[in-house]
């Protein structure tokens, strides 16, 4: 996708609709290192801008990880639940929610990636060619964005009621 923000969009919904069994501060946080890799892949000789990190396995990989380590590292969890509660959205930190929201995150952006770009290989380091890329072009490019903006605003749908419920536990 050419820009986060429709990323965003989807994180923020299937987080906001799932929040009972997904972390929605992680599922947003992981996009940033997955794009991480396309700000530095004009430096490699491939001619991949989504290559590792776009996979399933590295990709799963990383989500897990930063999962993990957004539970374990202290200040930031104290910030996303300080964030989180200045939001009015309801947040208990779990390990295993968290990490399962790291991998289903990534694994969402990569999706998303695979049907937006040519050269995401959802199964590298398989080579069968039925595989390399078999969501490239599903949908066109155009569908991809306004779904990713109906769920944006699904999202801020979402995030109303979810507010709404927060006060009125609050009371």
């Amino acid at each position: 996708m050419p820009y986060p923000a429709y990323h965003l969009g989807v994180s923020s919904f299937f987080g906001l609709a799932l929040r009972r069994f997904l972390d929605l501060p992680v599922l947003l946080l992981v996009n940033i290192p997955i794009d991480i890799e396309v700000l530095f892949a004009d430096k490699w000789p491939e001619y991949h801008r989504h290559w590792h990190f776009h996979t399933l396995l590295v990709g799963g990989l990383i989500g897990a990880i930063v999962g993990l380590l957004v539970f374990h590292i202290k200040p930031v969890l104290r910030f996303i639940t300080i964030a989180t509660n200045k939001l009015r959205i309801p947040y208990k930190p779990k390990r295993w929610k968290m990490v399962l929201s790291g991998v289903l995150g990534v694994w969402l952006h990569i999706t998303l990636d695979a049907i937006y770009h040519y050269d995401v290989q959802l199964f590298w380091p398989l080579k069968a060619r039925h595989l390399q890329r078999p969501l490239w072009r599903i949908v066109t490019a155009q569908q991809e964005e306004y779904a990713c903006i109906a769920l944006f605003i699904a999202a801020i749908v979402l995030y109303v009621y979810a507010v709404r419920s927060y006060n009125k536990k609050k009371r």
